[in-house]
């Protein structure tokens, strides 16, 4: 085995290790970190790896097994194919940065889309590519996206992550902006180039992953928060609600939260406090604060 080939498959081994490691990380997560967010994160970088073998390791790979005469249409059409999967992961990654915000918004799901959207736009306005030229593509989305979420995380306050978590993240989403840009310059060029862009794009977004599991910084289930949710009958989504009234937050913060209206988070604090015994949040809370102290 020549060089070259020796750095390819170096690539590819560390790229399966990431995988296993960020599908590792983000389904054996501890209960207590278990947010409504993680379900997109998961989408994401599920979706993401898929994108990733069906993408960029196909036009790495797939040179070694067929011959030069049909090989470029047949890279053509699996990196078209693995467009949708690219997709949906972003667009999960787009859903999980607004649902970790204090006040989620549509505004910030709508921004980073319509921002790609245009970029695609002008993108293929000013370089004449088309549809077969779909890694071009996904490079210019990748880059409008990350950035608009870079951005986002930067300016609005988040519920969910610690500053030194908000701020890595940041990095890491700006990284990921560099990266793809640096595969629509003269860079691409350079030799291995490919095969290092892919192991440092896999690489990003099992970070990314890393640091919203080891940085989330939810206020805690009080102790034995399973044994009181058991105790008194109380459901999933009333133990969010649950959570949300212990860490001091409004009812529109909470319903903006999960995604729920803000008679229901009235409904579910109701039903609450009527199975526990209390008239009130404060009530509430010193119940639970009684709780971790016991």
């Amino acid at each position: 085995m020549d060089f070259s080939g020796l750095i390819l498959w170096f690539s590819f081994v560390f790229c399966l290790s990431l995988t296993v490691t960020g599908i590792l990380l983000v389904f054996r997560v501890e209960r207590g970190k278990r947010t409504p967010a993680l379900q997109f994160l998961q989408y994401a970088i599920l979706f993401f790896y898929v994108f990733g073998y069906y993408g960029p390791w196909s036009r790495l790979l797939l040179p070694l097994f067929l011959e030069q005469i049909a090989i470029e249409s047949v890279l053509n059409l699996v990196s078209l194919l693995a467009l949708p999967f690219y997709l949906v992961s972003q667009s999960m990654l787009v859903l999980w940065v607004n649902r970790t915000l204090t006040t989620p918004s549509p505004l910030y799901i709508a921004l980073p889309l319509a921002l790609s959207a245009l970029a695609v736009f002008l993108f293929t306005v000013v370089s004449g590519v088309g549809t077969g030229e779909s890694l071009g593509l996904i490079a210019v989305i990748g880059m409008a996206i990350n950035i608009s979420l870079a951005l986002i995380l930067t300016m609005q306050k988040n519920s969910q992550l610690n500053l030194a978590g908000q701020h890595s993240s940041v990095a890491v989403l700006v990284g990921v902006s560099i990266l793809y840009l640096s595969s629509l310059s003269q860079l691409s060029a350079l030799d291995y180039f490919g095969e290092i862009f892919v192991f440092l794009l896999y690489l990003l977004h099992t970070l990314l992953v890393g640091i919203y599991i080891y940085c989330v910084e939810l206020v805690q289930h009080p102790h034995s928060f399973d044994d009181f949710n058991r105790r008194f009958g109380i459901t999933r989504r009333e133990a969010d609600v649950i959570c949300g009234i212990y860490s001091g937050k409004t009812n529109q913060e909470i319903a903006s939260e999960l995604f729920i209206s803000l008679q229901t988070v009235k409904d579910h604090a109701s039903r609450v406090y009527q199975k526990v015994g209390v008239r009130n949040r404060a009530q509430l809370t010193a119940l639970l604060r009684s709780l971790e102290t016991s």
